[in-house]
């Protein structure tokens, strides 16, 4: 490289070609607590993006190519909405597919705006078998999957920069990304861990813990056992009462000398 690139010696100072360094990455989007939500792959303009929830301390939806302004997810399990605005806080207790609670569409509808209109996005909720679901008006007739009394819808919608879901009955997991995106999601119990995972495929997995906080159970989406952990615990009992045993076996010898005190 000629010295008038380089410029001249400076012990001081590296002098360097700025045409030789290109940013491998930007990071546009972070929480209010300073977690990253997305990376932006300066060179390829692919991006990932991470919705956050349990007051910011969990990531429940990572997404592959996708821009965090593209993608919305709920399990309706704590403070966060994911993206979406929920007609209402009443969560259904009753029973979940992931998680603890699930959403009663009686309670108002669900909504997310701000979408790109020359974009095609993919929604996708699990509906339980009484329940009718619609998006923007389209009622939902052809469950793709069913699994323990519910039933998976998947929509695709375009030229739309609004998506509403509407209807009656308990619902949940309900996902919005590109079509061209991936996006996999987990439900937690603070303070112990994963309790339920649900892949790109939209296949769900359990995991349940003993009363230490360890995992016990890995089960499938039929609840069928798939890991078991076990623990080896060793107890040690304390205790103030003297324990005797005999160390040997003594038999009396008399030819063996006594001595006698006065």
């Amino acid at each position: 490289m000629p010295q008038s690139t380089i410029g001249l010696f400076d012990s001081s100072k590296l002098n360097r070609n700025t045409t030789y360094f290109v940013a491998q990455a930007s990071y546009p989007g972070y929480s209010g607590k300073g977690n990253l939500l997305q990376v932006t792959n300066a060179v390829s303009g692919i991006s990932s993006s991470t919705i956050r929830d349990y007051n910011d301390e969990y990531a429940v939806a990572s997404v592959s190519n996708a821009g965090l302004g593209d993608v919305a997810y709920t399990s309706f399990e704590s403070d966060g909405s994911g993206g979406w605005t929920i007609g209402s806080p009443v969560r259904d207790s009753s029973g979940a597919l992931t998680g603890k609670t699930a959403y009663n569409l009686f309670y108002g509808t669900i909504a997310r705006s701000g979408l790109n209109s020359s974009q095609t996005y993919i929604v996708s909720v699990w509906a339980r078998a009484s329940a009718t679901v619609a998006v923007n008006g389209a009622r939902q007739t052809s469950p793709i999957a069913s699994q323990n009394g519910w039933n998976l819808y998947f929509t695709t919608v375009s030229g739309v920069t609004s998506v509403t879901i509407g209807g009656n009955g308990t619902i949940d997991e309900l996902r919005l990304y590109p079509k061209d995106a991936n996006m996999s999601t987990v439900a937690y119990e603070p303070m112990v861990g994963a309790i339920s995972g649900c892949d790109a495929n939209n296949t769900v997995a359990y995991t349940t813990y003993d009363l230490l906080g360890r995992p016990k159970l890995i089960r499938d989406k039929d609840l069928n056992i798939l890991k078991r952990l076990d623990y080896a615990d060793k107890d040690s009992l304390i205790t103030t009462a003297p324990a005797w045993s005999r160390t040997s076996d003594f038999q009396w010898d008399p030819n063996l000398p006594v001595a006698l005190t006065a």
